[in-house]
């Protein structure tokens, strides 16, 4: 770990020298271990894909499960079922904007 949270808007982090010897060694695993690993088929024909997401806040659980083959599961998560990964992606992507986008205060 490269920076300690403190609160949501604040964090501590470890000398330089450390940051960067634990962000070299991660990388060299991270290396080491992509020899070895097969990535899953996601193209067109993948498997089918169920995304659970839980929000922040109620409003935008409320604002995303208002789009298209959400559906809401409690106070603040969603859930959507997609046929493969690559559509999940381009919906979440669309659907995790949405939110943020109108989550700002309103103007006046």
């Amino acid at each position: 770990m490269v920076k300690y949270s403190l609160s949501r808007y604040a964090g501590r982090c470890p000398p330089l020298e450390d940051a960067r010897t634990r962000i070299r060694a991660a990388a060299e695993r991270a290396v080491a271990q992509r020899a070895t690993h097969r990535l899953p088929d996601v193209g067109a024909g993948g498997a089918p894909v169920t995304l659970e997401v839980r929000f922040g806040s109620e409003q935008h659980a409320r604002m995303v499960a208002l789009m298209s083959s959400v559906e809401r599961q409690g106070l603040d998560e969603v859930r959507y079922e997609a046929p493969n990964a690559v559509e999940c992606s381009d919906r979440i992507e669309g659907n995790m904007t949405a939110p943020s986008a109108t989550s700002t205060a309103p103007a006046g």
